[in-house]
């Protein structure tokens, strides 16, 4: 019997490798070539230069990257920055395997001895491959992306919760516990989602060990974790939950732009005050004339008030809602990026996402920063090249 367990963990080693293998070098043959579309470009830039990425942050992700930035392969730091996503893309699939067996394992039991194990076998083989290759996490797994790692980080816990259940009652069986809590938190620093697992592996510890129940330590830490939990339902606040900002431009227009958290509706006097799919109002921005006001919030959701002032206004004039068009004429070139920017290449011409229009987006949104800690008007182009944020280090 011992020697049929050995065997069967010397099978379950060499196929969870097997799984790892094929799906690491398929990631490796279809990894992007360079940066990818969306955060790709902010994750690689800000794991080169140890810098911070959108909120909340992902810390451990960018440190990781750091190192693998580091890595004398494939040339281009992008490359690397996806190799750390196609790596641990790869290390989840294989630790799902283990997962899927061992499960497996535990449903069928003892009693179908061989046949039992094959299919949980077969089973854990064909779970890490289908998820390997699902349209969602392969196109996650290619490029540098946070996914892949918390992925990995996730089914790890789950591993390690299953396997402190075989070794639970053996000397140091506890240690399994610990180094599990230590890397489900760690795994906030890559994404949230490394979160997920947390309420079942706590269900899983109590169905498993009874005796857990009239521990005082184990309801503290599951007072700890439930409190974390709620807290992560909601998005962090970094900096206050309010954004205001107003711009003066040279042809005497002045904008007003705001960004609110959790705000699901217009604002009271304007659209409606009642929360609605296709009026979720959380950011947008007013244009004050020399006749009105147009204001608009997200979605294409615009109002016209018909005077340059609150103040100066007629007391019955309100808010007046404008139509929203028909349809939207979007040339052919513009509904695909790529084609888009093939077509600016070709005709000499700025593409719809133009880095022109990026630069520039950032550089206002800095201004915000830079204007609030000097407590004064802050003039286009910047003066201080360096993240306004950095000067509150010095602080």
């Amino acid at each position: 019997m011992k020697m049929n367990d050995d065997r069967g963990r010397i099978v379950n080693r060499v196929l969870a490798l097997f799984v790892f293998v094929v799906v690491l070098v398929v990631y490796v043959r279809t990894m992007a070539a360079s940066v990818s579309f969306w955060d790709c470009g902010e994750f690689i830039a800000c794991a080169h230069i140890l810098g911070i990425p959108h909120p909340p942050g992902a810390p451990l992700h960018g440190l990781l990257g750091r190192l693998f930035s580091l890595l004398p392969l494939f040339g281009a730091v992008a490359r690397r920055l996806n190799f750390l996503s196609a790596l641990t893309g790869a290390l989840a699939a294989g630790v799902l395997y283990l997962v899927t067996e061992r499960v497996a394992r535990g449903w069928f039991g003892v009693g179908f001895g061989w046949r039992g194990r094959l299919l949980g076998m077969v089973g854990g083989v064909a779970a890490g491959l289908f998820m390997a290759f699902s349209d969602t996490y392969w196109s996650n797994t290619v490029e540098a992306e946070v996914y892949a790692p918390a992925m990995f980080s996730m089914v790890l816990v789950l591993w390690l919760a299953l396997r402190w259940q075989e070794v639970r009652e053996q000397p140091g069986g506890d240690h399994v516990l610990l180094l599990l809590v230590y890397l489900l938190f760690l795994g906030i620093g890559i994404h949230l989602t490394a979160f997920l697992v947390a309420p079942g592996v706590f269900l899983l510890v109590v169905l498993t060990d009874g005796e857990r129940l009239r521990d005082l330590r184990f309801w503290l830490a599951g007072v700890v974790l439930s409190i974390i939990i709620v807290s992560l339902a909601q998005p962090f606040m970094v900096a206050g939950d309010t954004v205001r900002a107003e711009y003066s431009f040279s042809n005497n227009v002045h904008c007003y732009w705001e960004s609110i958290k959790n705000k699901h509706s217009f604002e009271t006097s304007r659209f409606t005050a009642k929360r609605s799919p296709e009026n979720p109002g959380r950011w947008g921005f007013d244009i004050y004339g020399t006749r009105g006001i147009v204001s608009y919030r997200k979605p294409i959701n615009t109002a016209v008030f018909y005077s340059p002032s609150f103040y100066t206004a007629q007391k019955n004039l309100k808010w007046e809602k404008l139509p929203k068009p028909d349809k939207f004429v979007i040339p052919e070139h513009k509904k695909h990026p790529i084609v888009d920017f093939i077509h600016a290449i070709e005709t000499d011409t700025q593409p719809q996402s133009s880095g022109y229009d990026g630069r520039w987006s950032i550089e206002m949104v800095s201004c915000v920063y830079e204007s609030q800690i000097n407590k004064k008007r802050i003039y286009f182009p910047l003066k201080n090249r360096e993240h306004p944020l950095e000067s509150l280090k010095k602080l």
